[in-house]
């Protein structure tokens, strides 16, 4: 999109409508509502969330995929226990 707006407006131009695309989304984020429980850490659950975190990856390709899933790049294959 970037070169797009390079080719067709500049240079200024282009600069000019993703600084104002940022500006915009600087002012609508504040509008988001977002909420997340705080757990206290607890360091002997650490190996099991980071092994649910690869367990996840590993199951999700979109996640493990390096192209963000578009198919250009082959997923990345974590090692598998025997």
């Amino acid at each position: 999109m970037g070169s797009l707006a390079y080719a067709l407006i500049g240079v200024a131009g282009a600069f000019a409508v993703f600084a104002d695309c940022y500006l915009a989304a600087c002012l609508l984020v504040p509008g988001i509502r977002h909420s997340q429980r705080v757990h206290p850490l607890v360091l002997s659950r650490v190996p099991r969330d980071l092994a649910e975190g690869f367990t996840f990856v590993r199951r999700d390709p979109v996640s493990a995929d390096g192209a963000g899933g578009d198919g250009h790049h082959e997923p990345v294959r974590l090692p598998t226990r025997p």
